[in-house]
């Protein structure tokens, strides 16, 4: 029982890196295809898109993917504004930002002030 356990914790937490990291994968899954541009890696993905889409099946609610996507459409829309933002938005000392989280940030710029305060050690 530890070891199925354990093996569905490190699946579950290779999900949640893929909706960080690698959006557009679980995005390709949702539309029934792959995402692997390497043809040796499409067999090797094939059991954990069938895994993400059966987790998915029946839920109503979208996935962390889906919102970042829908507020990078969205956010072109003229006259939209996401619900609850505030008027400035500060990231402190962050030493990596994904991808998509940096393009999260853009889409709100256009509705609030962003300010990312990073470190650079140098001389």
């Amino acid at each position: 029982m530890r070891k199925r356990f354990q093996l569905a914790s490190q699946i579950a937490n290779l999900f949640d890196q893929y909706l960080v990291f690698r959006p557009d994968l679980v995005l390709a899954w949702d539309q029934g295809k792959t995402g692997a541009a390497d043809p040796k890696a499409v067999d090797h993905e094939a059991w954990q898109a069938a895994l993400w889409r059966r987790l998915r099946q029946g839920k109503a609610e979208p996935h962390l993917a889906a919102l970042w996507r829908e507020l990078g459409q969205r956010a072109g829309e003229p006259g939209f504004k996401p619900a609850n933002v505030p008027e400035r938005i500060s990231v402190f000392g962050i030493s990596a930002l994904p991808p998509s989280y940096l393009q999260m940030l853009c889409a709100l710029g256009a509705f609030a002030e962003v300010h990312l305060f990073l470190l650079q050690p140098s001389k």
